[in-house]
């Protein structure tokens, strides 16, 4: 889970069945854009960590590109969920 004192704010839920997918950005001290998931209807949930941005394009010390929240979260079927975020690149 976050760290402490750390606050994450959920901005997307997504429920099927037991399977719950929800949408977080954590503010720690920058908005860090990932995912929680439940397999148990929301019982307990596993921090399925920030969204890789492998950023091979550099402007000034910042690693392009970069997620930054606004997340959304579809249930596509067949337990596929789909997270979308904003992304800024180069």
């Amino acid at each position: 889970m976050a760290a402490r004192g750390t606050v994450v704010i959920i901005e997307a839920i997504r429920c099927v069945g037991a399977a719950l997918v929800t949408g977080r950005i954590a503010l720690n001290p920058i908005s860090v854009s990932g995912f929680f998931y439940s397999d148990d209807g929301g019982k307990t949930f596993v921090d399925g960590g920030q969204l890789p941005s492998p950023g091979t394009d550099v402007i000034g010390t910042s690693r392009l590109p970069q997620v930054f929240g606004d997340p959304d979260v579809k249930y596509l079927g067949a337990c596929t969920f789909v997270y979308s975020s904003i992304l800024v690149a180069k």
